[in-house]
Parts: structure tokens; C-alpha cells; sequence
């Protein structure tokens, strides 16, 4: 819980705030929210679903093995991917905000 208090939910804070920056002023928090929450769950489901398969000790499945074989490559994809959603997302709360959807 110390660790968690200490060292986790600052980044996190960190991390909603610079998605809260890219979104800009148009967007909700139930928006930074769920963008945060989506970059989130592409950097930790692949680590959960590769856990639970090493449990299961059955053979890490393809894609997974991929992604642990390049994990740079796939940071990279990841931030590319996420940066250009934030950006769409935001060029349309801009458009609605301007009244030009």
C-alpha cells in the first residue's frame, strides 16, 4: 500500500495530467479517464496475459512472445498509437467546441 501511495499513483497522476495536456481544455475527465485507463490496459494486459500464461505453463502464445522479444519496439507502438488517438480525439472536441461538427 506504501509503495502504491508512494511511488505508483504519483506517476499515474503524472501520466493523466500530460493526457489531460494533449487532450486540451475541451475534454472531460471521464475523457482523460478513459484515454488514461486505454494506455494503461495496452502496457499491462500484455504483461497480465503473459503472467497468466506462464502460470498455466503452457507456451507463451505468439503475439505475447513477439512483444517480449521487442519490448522497445512495442513501447514504441504503443505511445505512436496512443499519441495519434489523443490527437484525433482532441481535433474533434476542438471541432464540436467550435460548433462545427
Amino acid at each position: 500500500e506504501d509503495v502504491k501511495k508512494e511511488c505508483v499513483q504519483p506517476l499515474a497522476e503524472q501520466m493523466k495530467a500530460v493526457v489531460r495536456e494533449i487532450l486540451g481544455p475541451e475534454a472531460t475527465e471521464k475523457q482523460v479517464r478513459f484515454c488514461y485507463a486505454s494506455i494503461g490496459a495496452q502496457c499491462f494486459g500484455v504483461i497480465h496475459h503473459i503472467r497468466n500464461q506462464r502460470q498455466s505453463d503452457g507456451p507463451t502464445p505468439p503475439p505475447a512472445e513477439e512483444i517480449i522479444q521487442d519490448i522497445d519496439g512495442y513501447a514504441e507502438h504503443v505511445f505512436n498509437f496512443s499519441l495519434a488517438g489523443l490527437k484525433a480525439l482532441r481535433a474533434s472536441l476542438e471541432q464540436e467546441g467550435d460548433g462545427r461538427e
